[in-house]
C-alpha cells in the first residue's frame, strides 16, 4: 500500500514540474485574450483617378408648346399624337379668309403709295401743265375785262352816272380777278418746278407706312399656320378642327428626342470636374451604358438649390431614353492621395485622425482629408502605402492601447 502512495505522489510532483516549465506561454495567451480585437484596413496604392457618380433626370433636347399667332377658327389639323414630323411641316391652320383680304388690301396700299411717290419725283405731266396754262389764260382774260369795267365805272362815277356802291363793286371785282391771276401763276410755277423736298418726304413716309401695314398683314396671315420649328415627335394635340382659339393658345406639343440631355445639379466644389466637350459614361436604370458629352456647364449658381446646372447630351437614335428617366453619370476625378472607408477616420477638435496599428499598439495619427467620394474619404496627407488603420470603432480605442488584429480588409 505504501508503494502505491509513493508512486502517485511522485507522478504528481512530475506533473507540477512539467507545468511550471510552460508558465510564460500561458501568460502570453492570456495577455492576448485580454487585448481588444480590432479589424484593420490595409492602405494600398490608390489609382490615379476614380469615378464620381451623379444622378440626373433625362429631358428632351427640345420641347415646345405650339400655337397660332393669330386668333380664329381651326380649319385643319394635319397631325396626331405620336406622329413624326419634319422641320417646316404645316401642322395646323386657321380659316384665313379675313387675313388674306387684309394682306391684299395692304399690298394695294403699297402699290398706290409707290406710284404717288414716283409721280411726285417726275413732276407734273404735260397734260397737267396745259390745263394749268388754260386756267391762267382764262383768269387773265377775266382780270382784263374786270379792269376795263372798273375803268369805265370810274368815268361814270366821276360824272355822277354811277352810284358809289356800284363803283366799289367794280373795283372789288377787278382786284379779285387780279388775285386769281396771281394764284394761277403760282400754281403753274409749282407744276413747272416739280415736287419740293417736303412733298417728296411725305410721299416716302407714305410708302414706309404702307409697307409696315403690309408686313403686319402678311405676318398675321402667316400666323394662321402652325409650322414645325424642328423635326420631332408630336406628344399632344390639345385642340381640333372647328375650335375657335386665341392667339398664343397652346394647340400642339412637339419634342425632339433624337438627342436627349441629362440635367445634373453639381456642388460648387465638384463643378470643376465638368468640362464642356468632355465625354462621360451614362447608365440607365438597368445598368446599360451610353456615351454622353458635356454640352453645358452653367457659369452661375442656381439660387434655388445652391448648385450648378450641368447638361450632358446623349445620342438617342435607338429611342432608348425617354423624358423623365433617371440616369447615372460617371465622371473621372483625379485622386491626390488614398481612399479610406469613412469609418476609418475620426474627428476631434476640428482635426481628422486615423488609428494606426503598429506591432499590436494603436497610434493616433492626424491626417489631412479631401472630399468624400462614393462613400470613401480622400486622405491627402498622413498615411502611407502598407500601413494598417483601425477600420471601425475608433472612438472606443485609446492612443497607445494594445490590440489584437482579427482581420485585415483591403
Amino acid at each position: 500500500m505504501r508503494r502505491v502512495v509513493v508512486s502517485v505522489l511522485g507522478a504528481s510532483i512530475l506533473l507540477v514540474s512539467g507545468c511550471g516549465s510552460n508558465v510564460e506561454p500561458v501568460a502570453s495567451v492570456q495577455e492576448e485574450k485580454n487585448n481588444k480585437w480590432v479589424e484593420t484596413y490595409k492602405i494600398e496604392q490608390a489609382p490615379a483617378s476614380t469615378l464620381l457618380g451623379y444622378s440626373g433626370v433625362v429631358e428632351a433636347n427640345k420641347q415646345v408648346m405650339l400655337g397660332f399667332g393669330s386668333s380664329g377658327k381651326i380649319a385643319q389639323v394635319n397631325t396626331e399624337k405620336g406622329a413624326q414630323v419634319q422641320q417646316g411641316q404645316v401642322l395646323a391652320s386657321l380659316d384665313a379668309k379675313v387675313y388674306q383680304v387684309a394682306a391684299q388690301a395692304a399690298a394695294g396700299q403699297v402699290q398706290s403709295a409707290t406710284v404717288a411717290a414716283q409721280e411726285a419725283k417726275k413732276g407734273a405731266s404735260q397734260e397737267a401743265l396745259a390745263q394749268q396754262k388754260i386756267k391762267l389764260e382764262r383768269e387773265q382774260q377775266n382780270a382784263a375785262e374786270a379792269k376795263k369795267a372798273a375803268k369805265q365805272g370810274d368815268v361814270l362815277f366821276q360824272g355822277g352816272a354811277l352810284s358809289k356802291n356800284d363803283y366799289e363793286a367794280l373795283l372789288l371785282k377787278a382786284k379779285q380777278a387780279e388775285m386769281s391771276v396771281k394764284n394761277e401763276q403760282i400754281a403753274l410755277q409749282e407744276l413747272q418746278r416739280g415736287a419740293n423736298p417736303d412733298q417728296l418726304a411725305r410721299a416716302s413716309a407714305a410708302i414706309t407706312q404702307a409697307n409696315s401695314e403690309a408686313v403686319r398683314a402678311q405676318e398675321s396671315l402667316q400666323q394662321t399656320k402652325i409650322i414645325a420649328p424642328f423635326s420631332g415627335t408630336i406628344v399632344a394635340v390639345h385642340e381640333q378642327t372647328g375650335k375657335v382659339v386665341a392667339g398664343g393658345q397652346s394647340v400642339i406639343e412637339l419634342v425632339d428626342l433624337k438627342t436627349v440631355k441629362v440635367v445634373l445639379a453639381v456642388e460648387s466644389d465638384e463643378v470643376g470636374f465638368f468640362t464642356e466637350g468632355k465625354q462621360v459614361e451614362v447608365q440607365d436604370a438597368s445598368g446599360i451604358s451610353s456615351k454622353g458629352t458635356i454640352q453645358f456647364v452653367s457659369p452661375v449658381i442656381d439660387q434655388a438649390n445652391g448648385k450648378y446646372r450641368v447638361e450632358i447630351h446623349i445620342s438617342n437614335s435607338d429611342k432608348k431614353w425617354r423624358g423623365g428617366m433617371v440616369a447615372n453619370v460617371k465622371v473621372p476625378r483625379p485622386l491626390q492621395g488614398f481612399l479610406l472607408p469613412l469609418e476609418c477616420v475620426g474627428l476631434t477638435n476640428e482635426t481628422h485622425f486615423v488609428m494606426k496599428v503598429e506591432n499590436g499598439i494603436v497610434r493616433k495619427q492626424p491626417v489631412q482629408v479631401g472630399q468624400i467620394i462614393n462613400g470613401n474619404i480622400e486622405i491627402v496627407k498622413g498615411v502611407s502605402v502598407g500601413e494598417q488603420v483601425v477600420k471601425s470603432g475608433i472612438t472606443y480605442i485609446v492612443d497607445g492601447e494594445n490590440v489584437a488584429v482579427k482581420g485585415v480588409k483591403q
